[in-house]
């Protein structure tokens, strides 16, 4: 088989697998689903992706979703009591040598150019997807962006900025919308780059299901980066991923996943038919 048509197969391949697992994955896994796919062959997987458009009703995926969601809020509360010995903690015990590496490259899964060259990386390697790549875009970025604005509700000092050294510090939020006030800027709620990990991690995932188990642990190594290096409090990690499930989750919905079924269904009109033997 040439190289060109090698590649065109494993594209195709992997289009029917994400359209596939759109379809079937258990709703409260849209982004780590620990179900696997049933098999098949190919030509029939393709054929049923054209005609099943359906079938997994929005309304019971979006029940689990809103579980999730509601659950990352309710950890955001609690974490607050917390937020402040954690990171009097990481501050006194900082990562060295390779672990310290270690969690700074993953930082750049949460930042914007880190997912546009990402991003950019999955179309070069499958053109087949590139009717998708702005969306992906738009989940990884739109979730960073939404964050900044959040930010500019809740003005919290971030906690590389307080004495932590000092236990009478014990209050982290200054002021509430500070906008108001003309105070615009980056302040620490919630976590903009978890935000566009857990963005990019969704819209990654619907692409490629083989690999949403390895984009979720991305997306919480960048979650704990921004606490080890003390840039975020714990809630504001989990403040940032429920931003950035919930702009994933309505860009794969609305753009992602239909795109990615039209192309099943084109790949299905070009499938070439069985050979008779």
């Amino acid at each position: 088989m040439a190289k060109g048509q090698f590649l065109q197969h494993v594209g195709r391949h992997e289009t029917t697998r994400a359209v596939m697992s759109l379809r079937t994955a258990a709703p409260i896994s849209d982004t780590f689903p620990l179900k696997k796919m049933g098999g098949g062959t190919r030509g029939a997987g393709l054929n049923s992706i054209a005609a099943v458009s359906e079938q997994n009703p929005a309304s019971g995926r979006w029940t689990n979703r809103l579980a999730v969601l509601v659950g990352l809020v309710v950890a955001t509360m609690l974490a607050f009591s917390w937020d402040l010995p954690i990171a009097r903690w990481a501050h006194a015990h900082p990562p060295r040598g390779v672990v310290r590496d270690f969690f700074e490259a993953a930082e750049y899964y949460g930042q914007a150019f880190g997912a546009v060259l990402i991003i950019i990386t999955a179309g070069v390697l499958d053109p087949l997807k590139k009717r998708v790549i702005p969306w992906l875009l738009v989940a990884a970025l739109g979730a960073g962006l939404t964050a900044d604005v959040a930010k500019q509700l809740v003005e919290r000092q971030r906690p590389r900025d307080l004495e932590l050294t000092n236990p009478e510090v014990q209050v982290t939020i200054r002021s509430l919308l500070p906008i108001l006030e003309g105070r615009i800027a980056s302040h620490s709620f919630p976590s903009g780059h978890t935000a566009t990990a857990f963005g990019l991690t969704v819209a990654l995932a619907a692409c490629y299901p083989r690999g949403r188990i390895w984009f979720f642990i991305l997306g919480c190594l960048v979650g704990i980066q921004r606490v080890e290096s003390l840039s975020h409090y714990p809630s504001d990690v989990f403040g940032g991923a429920a931003i950035g499930l919930l702009i994933g989750w309505l860009v794969v919905d609305g753009k992602i996943a239909p795109l990615l079924r039209s192309t099943a269904t084109t790949l299905s009109a070009e499938e070439p038919p069985p050979r008779v033997a």
